[in-house]
């Protein structure tokens, strides 16, 4: 089992809204180039865009930007009844105050939990 890396479009969004940290990387044609330093991260260079694991961007919107991206089971797809997921986005504004808490839901579905946070992840970073 290997964690997913976030998708080249994902990617070159993430890079204009600042993340620059990742152990692989996409040229600017969009093919994967293991560049990471050993024991540690490395930041993208100009012909770069980086490529993380979907889990640490999901940590970055979450600590740098406030924003949580959650994927739910969302019922069931098709004859075989599979589990179907969506994502919601939560921002927060003001971290310790509930109150505040703006929620974004969507109703698509998907049938791989990655693919939802994959959309979860690229509509979360839209909103910085």
């Amino acid at each position: 089992m290997t964690e997913e890396l976030i998708t080249f479009e994902t990617a070159k969004l993430a890079k204009e809204k600042g993340f620059d940290t990742s152990y692989e990387f996409y040229d600017l044609k969009g093919n994967i180039e293991p560049w990471g330093m050993v024991g540690g991260y490395d930041k993208c260079h100009e012909a770069q865009y980086c490529a993380p694991t979907q889990s640490l961007l999901q940590r970055w919107l979450r600590e740098e930007h406030s924003i949580h991206v959650m994927c739910l089971i969302n019922g069931f797809i098709g004859k075989n009844k599979k589990i179907a997921y969506s994502y919601t986005l939560c921002k927060d504004d003001r971290m310790h105050e509930y109150s505040n808490l703006n929620f974004i839901n969507n109703n698509v579905k998907f049938s791989i939990y990655e693919e939802a946070l994959e959309e979860g992840l690229y509509q979360a970073l839209k909103l910085i």
